[in-house]
């Protein structure tokens, strides 16, 4: 084996090391961020509230964002409903949206669905609505808005034999808006000296 060879493979390698190092390289984190919404905590009917409003307050890199989340729990009693024919459950439906000013799209969840009487607790993604590609652009100010409709996943109104009804109601007890984000952190320095201990 080449002596002379193999010392000057072995201090480009150093060099190149060092060299990386010297350029700042950065390691990726993920990191959870959860911001409670208490305007959206509350009861929910065709009687009372049907949909609430939030400012959400934002103070990180949207650029940072992966993905945002709607996190809500409590509890609910579907109603009941007759249109020409036996008894039919009235579920409780869920959606929130917040709509992107600088693209004019929206981001929505795709809903609750059909819950069952008593407690709920549920997680939903937002995704991109039909209206257009969105960003999270919007959020750099600083703030943004939020809406969350509790409705009903019927037309009952559209009903032409409609015979009795027993409203849906919930109540929430949390709603949490999460935030699946990643932020790039120095890598820790490694001197020179350090660095050709490990080629010894």
């Amino acid at each position: 084996m080449n002596i002379s060879n193999h010392k000057f493979g072995t201090r480009i390698g150093l060099l190149t090391l060092f060299l990386l190092a010297g350029l700042g390289f950065h390691n990726a984190q993920a990191e959870i961020v959860e911001i409670p919404l208490p305007a959206l905590v509350g009861p929910y009917s065709i009687d009372g509230v049907l949909w609430a409003e939030t400012t959400i307050p934002f103070n990180m890199d949207p650029a940072n964002i992966v993905s945002v989340s709607l996190r809500m729990s409590g509890t609910l009693t579907n109603g009941i409903w007759i249109c020409d024919g036996p008894e039919l459950v009235w579920h409780m439906h869920f959606a929130a949206s917040m709509i992107d000013d600088t693209t004019g799209g929206w981001w929505a969840t795709q809903g609750s669905g059909s819950l069952a009487t008593g407690l709920f607790s549920f997680t939903y993604d937002f995704i991109p609505s039909f209206t257009g590609p969105p960003t999270w652009n919007f959020l750099g100010a600083g703030t943004g808005g939020l809406l969350l409709d509790g409705g009903s996943v019927i037309g009952i109104a559209d009903c032409p034999a409609l015979e009795w009804v027993e409203h849906p109601s919930a109540e929430v007890t949390e709603a949490v808006l999460v935030f699946d984000m990643t932020s790039t952190v120095p890598a820790e320095g490694t001197s020179w000296g350090a660095m050709k201990a490990l080629y010894r």
